[in-house]
């Protein structure tokens, strides 16, 4: 088989991904009730740009969460800004700075079953995973709420 042609397996994920697409384009989040609530997660920073995202990098482990979010219709997919969902996070990291744990919240779409971690888990990569979520009050702001921070520097 010649590097160009697709195996059976590549084009059933392929045509799966483009009918994901296709429903999440078709998603009118204005008949869902949305509800805002934190994320507890964690990730790798070895293969990201830091955390919080920038104007010349896809490659910041908000990028890849708010990608989630929107591969998984739990924002708008349509919407290009983070300021749509309300997004804001506790703390920042650098180019290949690792968090044990962070905190961001956001406005998404309830879930009926409340399955955000394994939904948004199943979609992230490797090295970025949500620990817990809660609901909060509107008035939460995982930047400003924050009671405590605390920063520990490994170098190796």
């Amino acid at each position: 088989m010649s590097r160009n042609q697709l195996t059976d397996k590549d084009t059933r994920k392929l045509q799966k991904a483009s009918k994901a697409a296709q429903n999440a384009k078709q998603l009118d989040f204005k008949k869902y009730e949305l509800r805002k609530i934190a994320l507890k997660f964690t990730y790798m920073g070895a293969n990201y740009d830091g955390l919080v995202l920038q104007a010349n990098s896809q490659n910041t482990v908000e990028q890849h969460i708010l990608n989630t979010l929107k591969k998984v219709c739990l924002i708008d997919p349509n919407e290009q800004s983070s300021f749509a969902c309300n997004l804001n996070r506790c703390g920042r990291t650098d180019k290949g700075v690792s968090a044990l744990t962070n905190v961001l919240s956001l406005i998404c779409r309830k879930l009926p079953n409340e399955d955000y971690i394994l939904r948004i888990n199943r979609c992230l990569p490797h090295d970025i995973r949500v620990l817990e979520w809660t609901y909060v009050d509107e008035s939460f702001d995982s930047r400003f709420s924050c009671v405590y921070r605390e920063y520990n520097y490994f170098f190796f």
